[in-house]
């Protein structure tokens, strides 16, 4: 009878404990996005002389998604978004969303681009992240 009441209340516990998913990005995970895009900025420079004939100024926004191509090892197919803006304190003129994929391990191509006009509406962009060795030592982050 013990054991009954004893496992009744572990199993209550465990039911009644509530669970909260952390759905905010670590700080290396952002870091790794910042490496990620910057290493994709040359597509997203072609991605503008193509649309505006220029290069425009731009903010990274997010990634979407990012596929791994099954049996290709390193290959990855990715989506990600950017603004573009006309001078420091105009709102965003034009929201890219790039699909890119590596054919080699280094060798990264357009697949597709798509370009939304913004017309006052509220797009979230982060910041790159500000490095400096407290949060390096703290997040035990180490470079090799």
């Amino acid at each position: 009878m013990k054991k009954i009441i004893l496992l009744m209340s572990i199993l209550s516990l465990i039911l009644i404990i509530p669970v909260q998913a952390n759905n905010h990005k670590t700080y290396y995970e952002m870091v790794l996005e910042d490496v990620i895009y910057t290493m994709l900025i040359p597509l997203e420079n072609k991605a503008k002389i193509d649309y505006f004939g220029n290069i425009k100024q731009s903010t990274f926004c997010k990634f979407v998604e990012v596929k791994r191509k099954p049996n290709l090892g390193y290959s990855y197919e990715m989506t990600y978004q950017f603004i573009t803006f006309e001078g420091a304190h105009n709102s965003p003129n034009h929201l890219f969303t790039l699909i890119v994929e590596n054919v080699e391990l280094t060798d990264w191509v357009i697949k597709d681009v798509k370009v939304k006009k913004i017309n006052g509406e509220k797009v979230i962009c982060r910041k790159p992240i500000q490095v400096n060795n407290e949060v390096f030592h703290r997040n035990k982050i180490k470079f090799l």
